[in-house]
C-alpha cells in the first residue's frame, strides 16, 4: 500500500479522508464516504483500505430502489488512517508556520 500516493490523488479530488475515520462494522456505501463514484471505492478495495461488506438496498434521489456495494474496514485500513492523521498534523503544523512568518505585501 503506498498511503501517501493514496492520500495525494484524493486531496486532489477534494475527498477528505477524515470521512473514513468512524467507519463502522457493517460498513457505508460510496455516497455516505463522501466519494465520488463507486470507482474510487473499487481503486480504494484494490489498495487494501477497503473491503466490499456485501450489497443493500438504497433509495436514490429520484425515489427508485438501487442496490449498492457496502464498503468495510480493507486490511490495509489502520496504516492509512494512521499516515492520514500524521500527515493532516503534519499539514496544520506547516500551515501554523507560514502564516506565522507571512508579512503583509504592498500593492
Amino acid at each position: 500500500m503506498r498511503a501517501r500516493y493514496i492520500v495525494a490523488r484524493l486531496l486532489d479530488k477534494g475527498i477528505k479522508p477524515d470521512l473514513f475515520i468512524d467507519l463502522p462494522e457493517k460498513g457505508r456505501d460510496y455516497t455516505a464516504l463522501g466519494l465520488p463514484s463507486q470507482g474510487f471505492a473499487i481503486n480504494l478495495a484494490r489498495e487494501g483500505v477497503f473491503r466490499d461488506m456485501g450489497d443493500d438496498i438504497f433509495t436514490n434521489p429520484a425515489g427508485k430502489k438501487v442496490r449498492r456495494t457496502l464498503w468495510g474496514r480493507g486490511c490495509h485500513y489502520e496504516a492509512f488512517m494512521d499516515y492520514w492523521i500524521k500527515y493532516k498534523k503534519q499539514l496544520s503544523g506547516t500551515v501554523a508556520a507560514l502564516s506565522e512568518y507571512s508579512q503583509p505585501v504592498a500593492v
